[in-house]
This record gives structure tokens, C-alpha cells and sequence, in this order.
């Protein structure tokens, strides 16, 4: 309401709508339809429309504004209510996009504890190993199997022979068998991901156990 006021009244001083000032409310009418929610947005395009035809009226009347100055108030009022209808839904699409990008947001972090979980309570071992031989993830099984695997170490500090492998052959290196800690004899696969980072996953089985 007080920008409503004070414009108009600098408005009415300058002579008028013809002095550029109207601008100012279209500016001020965006950014109050933006947070403003329903029917308020209508009451302020309203408001400003009241004061600026009644200030342009007056002006005719006592400061010899041109008669054909209320006319360019009132597509000026037209401007207000246009604005704030256009800025209402630009406002209500972002706060759809916002609320669709939390849901999403919630979603893909559900998806990945459940991932989480079906990794740690795989009977094989698991490891994610970048294009610098360093481990990125790996689940509990591995780390009976291997010792504890820092994340970021290199996998050559655990598995030499595994990091040999996977230097000069990568994910085409096919089944290997190899002993691991304690003296376990395992066997390793190797697969090459799809992500652009060019991670390989290399999967652990206990050659006891499946055989």
C-alpha cells in the first residue's frame, strides 16, 4: 500500500501518468503477486488502479492535467492487472517446480538407502573403483574378505594383484581367482559401468562357498 501511495504521489507531481512513473508500480505489483497467494494478487492491481485513476482524475480537475491523460491511466491500470496475473503464475509455476524437485529430491535419496541396504546385506563382496585404481565404495562383505577399504584409498594397497589386473586389462579382465585375507582363496569379476566417470565394479565370491 505504501509504494501504491508514494508512487502515486510522485506521480501526481511530475504531471501525471506521462511522466514515466507508472512504471514503478509494474515493478512493484510483480514482485508483491510473486508471494502473494489468490485473491490478494487481484486486490493489489486493484488498489493501484483506485489510486492512480483517482490521482489522474484530480489532476484534471485541479492541475490541468490533458483530459486524455485518464484514458492512458486506465491502460495503465490494465497494465497492473495484467502484470499481476502474469507474475501470480509465474510464481505458482515455480513454487510447482520446486515442490516436483523436493519430491524427486526425496525419492532419489529413498532409492539410494534402498540400494544401500542391498548392498550391505549381499552374501558377495562388493567394490567401486574409479580410473585412478581408487576404491569408492565398497560393502561390509569386502571388507571381511580384503581388510578395511578406506574410501579413496588405492585399491593396489589391499589387492595388488586385483589392481595389476584392472591397470592392463580393466572390466575385460573376465574371472579371476586370487587369495585374499586370511589366506581365503576368492574369486573376482569385473564389469564396467555405464557413468561417465568410467568406474568398474568388481564383484567377490568365496570359492568355497561356491563350489
Amino acid at each position: 500500500f505504501a509504494d501504491v501511495v508514494f508512487v502515486n504521489f510522485l506521480m501526481y507531481w511530475l504531471g501525471g501518468v506521462g511522466s514515466g512513473m507508472g512504471a514503478l508500480l509494474l515493478v512493484s505489483l510483480a514482485a508483491a503477486s510473486l508471494v502473494g497467494r489468490g485473491r490478494l494478487v487481484l486486490f493489489y492491481a486493484a488498489l493501484a488502479t483506485l489510486v492512480t485513476l483517482l490521482a489522474q482524475i484530480y489532476g484534471v480537475l485541479t492541475l490541468a492535467f490533458e483530459p486524455a491523460s485518464i484514458v492512458q491511466a486506465g491502460f495503465l491500470s490494465a497494465g497492473f492487472f495484467a502484470t499481476a496475473i502474469l507474475a501470480r503464475l509465474l510464481g505458482q509455476r515455480v513454487m510447482l517446480n520446486e515442490e516436483l524437485a523436493r519430491q524427486r529430491g526425496e525419492s532419489l535419496e529413498n532409492q539410494s538407502r534402498i540400494s544401500q541396504r542391498v548392498v550391505e546385506r549381499m552374501q558377495d563382496g562388493m567394490l567401486v573403483i574409479d580410473r585412478d585404481g581408487c576404491v569408492q565404495r565398497c560393502n561390509p562383505v569386502a571388507e571381511t574378505m580384503l581388510g578395511a577399504l578406506p574410501v579413496g584409498s588405492k585399491l593396489a594397497e589391499h589387492a595388488s594383484l586385483l589392481a595389476d589386473i584392472l591397470a592392463k586389462q580393466g572390466a575385460a579382465a573376465g574371472e579371476i581367482e586370487f587369495s585374499g585375507a586370511g589366506g581365503l582363496m576368492l574369486q573376482a569379476r569385473f564389469e564396467k559401468t555405464a557413468s561417465s566417470g568410467g568406474e568398474v565394479l568388481i564383484f567377490l565370491e568365496d570359492v568355497g562357498r561356491i563350489r
